[in-house]
């Protein structure tokens, strides 16, 4: 799960009922950004967080690992005297964890993976990129063992968005960039290959429409759709349901109660708009993640009241 950046790093947990069981925060003197946290086979919570209080100059990453209460059990931070920001984490099959973002301590902006045991030792480390700042926003276990990753390439204020897929060490076995926008979610499909979100897509008309990529198992495009009105729409989350389609989760500002609402998109398995729905009312409300349900529905969080 991706969490709204933060001064500090915050961790909030609910029951079934939508009650909240603890909420816990963790930092320093200086600012801290929760970027993502997963639960761990143990019960506990693993958290992904760029630190400014801690680590060795500017932002490091910072790697938190608590029990089922929140209660820190270890923290560990990476990084150079540069800039080196969190994206997201897995635990991995064995028990460690993985670790991507970006970093800056070796250079321009570019991607680094850390690979961790269970105790938050590092095995190794990848970092890559060329020229240009290279980000990863997201990653995904594979069906063989590896990693899928997606992010962006910036060219000057202009981005293509990115994936790699890589094994189970950390090696590359492709990467490709794209024309235009910026990856933050990415899912693997049933038929091996993959369906993402990307923004900004803007039209020729300048409006920003949210854009669903597809692609096979080797990152060659299948098709893309976008979905949108007059004005602003963008994706946070997307998922592959049981009938073979795909549910997207996000925002707009062409459709709903006004300013920005909490948009729900349904498509079949071509990426075509099967119905959508928007909950709100006169503040802002956005998705930042969805999962289908057993019964066939969806739960998913939102942020209200923000821009």
């Amino acid at each position: 799960m991706k969490y709204l950046l933060l001064p500090l790093a915050l961790l909030l947990t609910l029951n079934a009922h939508a009650q909240i069981t603890f909420e816990k925060s963790y930092g320093g003197s200086q600012e801290e950004e929760g970027r993502a946290v997963q639960q761990t086979m143990d019960g506990g919570y693993i958290l992904a967080v760029s630190s400014r209080s801690f680590g060795g100059g500017n932002y490091d990453l910072w790697l938190i690992k608590t029990d089922e209460y929140g209660d820190t059990t270890w923290s560990k931070t990476f990084g150079g005297t540069g800039y080196d920001t969190a994206g997201d984490v897995l635990e991995t099959t064995n028990g460690g964890y993985i670790l991507v973002g970006y970093t800056s301590s070796f250079g321009d902006e570019n991607i680094f993976i850390l690979r961790t045991d269970s105790n938050g030792d590092t095995l190794w480390t990848r970092t890559m990129g060329g020229s240009h700042n290279e980000h990863i926003y997201d990653i995904k276990k594979t069906s063989d063992g590896g990693y899928i990753l997606c992010g962006d390439i910036d060219l000057g204020g202009i981005y293509e968005y990115s994936l790699i897929k890589i094994d189970s060490q950390g090696n590359v076995q492709w990467q490709h960039s794209y024309n235009y926008g910026q990856a933050y979610e990415i899912q693997q499909t049933t038929d091996g290959g993959y369906v993402l979100v990307i923004y900004p897509y803007t039209d020729p008309s300048g409006i920003i429409d949210m854009k669903l990529v597809k692609t096979d198992l080797l990152g060659n495009i299948s098709w893309t759709k976008t979905y949108g009105g007059h004005s602003y729409d963008m994706s946070f989350a997307v998922q592959q349901t049981t009938d073979g389609g795909y549910i997207l989760g996000g925002r707009t500002d062409s459709f709903g109660a006004g300013s920005s609402d909490f948009w729900l998109l349904k498509t079949n398995a071509n990426g075509d708009s099967l119905w959508s729905q928007t909950f709100g009312g006169p503040s802002d409300e956005r998705a930042f993640s969805l999962q289908q349900t057993q019964d066939g529905g969806f739960i998913m969080d939102f942020l209200k009241g923000m821009r």
